[in-house]
């Protein structure tokens, strides 16, 4: 889909890692720019070169060793962004005018060019300059106050959404730029702040705070508004997920737990659920307890209800729906790693540190 596009990597650690592997895994050539000898810090992350923080978030790309800090490194950095159709960065304001990453002279170079400086804040505002990491941004964002259980204190989400929110957005801008550029003939720069993008993904939490209403808190795996919904253990001390989210699900539900209280004004309406949360939710820790995690699955499942297993992570990476929609691929080294949402995919191992330079230099300079 993107073949033929040229992405050049300046990005380090995970959200634009994660975004510009979106890229190459639609078909973009990314070439990663790594400094010598070390290279991207997340290949010392569990195991050094194969490392598998770095595999899971660099496959598909090649990899260019260049110094910036020296004359030479930054006039091959500036030959290779005048071939470029996107560079990606994510030095902060401070940092890239050390390292000599000049956007605007890029871009006077190749008005074609598309770039995304994605960062923690963004190059406005008074945070501009200040570094941070996805748990800051979980924190600053107000998501860590909404997370974990009642009364406890905050909670980062187990997945990092900081990092990975911006990478998706950072995907999403650059498509949105070179689909602008096929009209206009030129770039732009898409300035991608990860706090803005973790804010973003509050949605109705910040409308309802935003309405005046008190933010929201912690309540574990439950909703706000819709009950029953939530985790519960089962007799073999795994996990069973349900989630009636609309009224059209509660009888059927009461009927495949063989339960008479469909009618029960306590529990015959949402509302009604939701100020009788707790007793409710006792009466079905109740009886999730007389089976298997399993067994209450392919129960509730045959009776056509939102329901499913809690999963580790082992245990979702090999369920037969994972597999059959092929999100676990063999790397061309041999490897297993995640697929790709967008479809099946011929995933290349992530490159060697600087193993792609005389490639890259012959197929973008001549």
């Amino acid at each position: 889909m993107l073949h033929g596009l040229k992405v050049l990597d300046l990005t380090r650690v995970l959200a634009g890692p994660y975004g510009t592997m979106l890229l190459a895994d639609l078909g973009a050539d990314v070439v990663k720019i790594e400094e010598p000898g070390a290279g991207d810090p997340t290949r010392a992350i569990g195991g050094g070169p194969e490392s598998p923080y770095f595999v899971s978030i660099n496959r598909n790309k090649r990899s260019v060793a260049v110094d910036l800090k020296t004359p030479d490194g930054r006039a091959l950095l500036a030959r290779l962004a005048a071939r470029a159709d996107v560079l990606w960065h994510n030095f902060r304001p401070d940092a890239a005018a050390r390292l000599g990453c000049d956007v605007a002279a890029f871009r006077a170079a190749n008005p074609r060019l598309v770039t995304v400086g994605i960062t923690s804040f963004g190059a406005t505002g008074p945070c501009r300059d200040l570094p941070a990491f996805d748990l800051v941004i979980q924190a600053m964002s107000g998501s860590m106050s909404a997370t974990g259980q009642p009364g406890g204190p905050p909670c980062k989400n187990g997945v990092p959404t900081g990092d990975l929110a911006g990478g998706l957005f950072g995907a999403i801008a650059t498509l949105a730029a070179l689909h602008e550029r096929q009209s206009t003939g030129r770039g732009r720069d898409v300035d991608l702040s990860l706090l803005d993008c973790s804010l973003s993904l509050l949605t109705y939490m910040a409308q309802f705070t935003l309405a005046g209403n008190p933010p929201p808190g912690p309540i574990g795996s439950a909703h706000a508004w819709n009950v029953p919904y939530g985790a519960w253990k089962c007799a073999d001390g795994a996990y069973l997920s349900v989630a009636i989210f609309t009224d059209k699900f509660w009888k059927p539900f009461c009927e495949a737990l063989s339960l008479p209280i469909a009618a029960d004004h306590r529990f015959a309406d949402m509302p009604s659920r939701r100020l009788n949360r707790s007793a409710l939710d006792a009466i079905l820790a109740t009886e999730f307890a007389k089976h298997p995690r399993d067994w209450w699955v392919a129960h509730l499942w045959a009776k056509g209800l939102p329901a499913g297993p809690v999963y580790d992570v082992a245990e979702a990476l090999r369920s037969p729906q994972v597999r059959a929609r092929h999100m676990v691929v063999p790397l061309s080294d041999g490897r297993e790693a995640l697929g790709s949402p967008f479809g099946e995919i011929r995933p290349k191992a992530p490159p060697g540190l600087g193993a792609d330079r005389e490639a890259v230099l012959r197929e973008w300079l001549g």
